[in-house]
């Protein structure tokens, strides 16, 4: 277990950047937050890392959960007297919000924090006559400790800061669902569309196709907003699923079927090489037989933000439309990340660059060109993909 004095960057920082990261994924983190343009990044602990930056971001880095603002440090905390300090330096400080929120790292030591963390979240808000909220917000004060003696002061960063604090998505099993996967697309649809996109393009009445399905977790996230959900997995769909009129399962291979119309949404969790999962996307974006494409990406252990970049380059040159594209690495992700990709419009039928109009399936229908491009050779059936 790393601890901060095994921090090569020496002290604590008292401004910048914290970036919060799944254990593990710290030093992409790092490579990511440096190609970003911050001068310097290093590790805090297990799960922080920090950067030296006087620029926000205006999106969430893909390997970070959170990322806040530092404004103070403190050190030297002790069992009999960490709120009087911690008050005190807010008082005199710059520092205002409107709400309290205390965290800690999702790591094994952070963790062992959680119990002190509750019993002076109360006695601090009163300290600081704010609300203990468990939601960030704009003007949210936060207290991060490293360790039971250690705290970093920080604030959100504009609207990109999860509103989940730390990244943790503290979302509920819902009951009937087949699997867990099903936390991972309600996490991806509540962090990487905005509210505008939501309400336009998670509506009752859309069809959708989930490829290697089974057993059936974000099928269930789609029928449960009410679309007509097309599951292609040569496994079983398993529980309430079964027989739902919503759901048509058909036993076959996501790598080589294809819909009899455009869909509005393509979703893709399937277990096999990212490369080949980018380019069947590809296919489906530049055919135009989904509006939009959601999918996991499973990277390998090593050199994870340079084989994303590798990845994001091929979709860009294989689809053969203009994308926009974003990336994270969720809190239910485990090795992979998820990606959004969404064809892009003219400007000029654009309401935004965050609300852009896209077709439906209903207007792809009357696009579709007539002949469709051939497919490339078949590649050998994967195993059944798990979840």
């Amino acid at each position: 277990m790393r601890t901060r004095q095994a921090n090569p960057l020496g002290p604590l920082p008292t401004s910048g950047l914290l970036g919060f990261s799944r254990c593990g994924f710290e030093a992409d983190l790092v490579e990511e937050l440096k190609d970003l343009g911050a001068d310097h990044a290093g590790l805090v602990t297990d799960g922080l890392v920090q950067a030296t930056s006087n620029r926000d971001p205006t999106t969430m880095p893909v390997f970070a959960r959170d990322l806040l603002r530092v404004s103070g440090a403190l050190e030297g905390l002790t069992r009999g007297d960490r709120i009087g300090p911690i008050a005190a330096h807010l008082r005199a400080s710059a520092i205002h919000g409107d709400s309290l929120i205390l965290l800690a790292a999702d790591s094994e030591s952070g963790r062992k924090l959680a119990p002190m963390l509750r019993s002076m979240g109360r006695q601090l808000a009163n300290e600081l006559s704010l609300p203990l909220v468990s939601q960030s917000r704009p003007g949210s004060v936060i207290v991060v400790f490293v360790d039971s003696t250690t705290a970093l002061l920080a604030q959100t960063v504009g609207s990109v800061s999860n509103p989940w604090p730390g990244g943790i998505a503290r979302l509920k099993m819902p009951h009937g669902a087949p699997s867990r996967s099903t936390l991972k697309l309600d996490e991806a649809f509540a962090l990487m569309l905005t509210a505008a996109q939501r309400s336009r393009w998670l509506r009752a009445g859309m069809r959708a196709v989930d490829l290697g399905a089974a057993p059936g977790g974000w099928s269930w996230q789609l029928v449960n907003r009410g679309m007509s959900v097309t599951a292609i997995d040569n496994g079983p769909i398993k529980g309430e699923l079964q027989g739902d009129p919503l759901l048509t399962h058909l036993r076959a291979d996501g790598f080589r079927w294809q819909p009899p119309r455009p869909v509005d949404w393509l979703v893709c969790d399937m277990v096999a090489k990212p490369a080949r999962v980018v380019e069947r996307i590809a296919l489906w974006l530049s055919n135009r037989w989904c509006a939009r494409a959601l999918f996991n990406l499973k990277l390998p252990m090593q050199s994870r933000y340079q084989s994303w970049l590798r990845l994001r380059e091929q979709l860009l040159q294989q689809c053969r439309l203009p994308l926009q594209v974003q990336a994270r690495h969720l809190y239910h992700d485990r090795e992979e990340i998820t990606v959004l990709a969404v064809p892009k419009r003219p400007r000029a039928n654009s309401q935004s660059a965050a609300g852009e109009q896209v077709p439906t399936s209903e207007k792809l229908d009357r696009r579709r060109p007539k002949a469709r491009p051939r497919e490339p050779d078949a590649a050998p059936r994967p195993g059944r993909r798990r979840r």
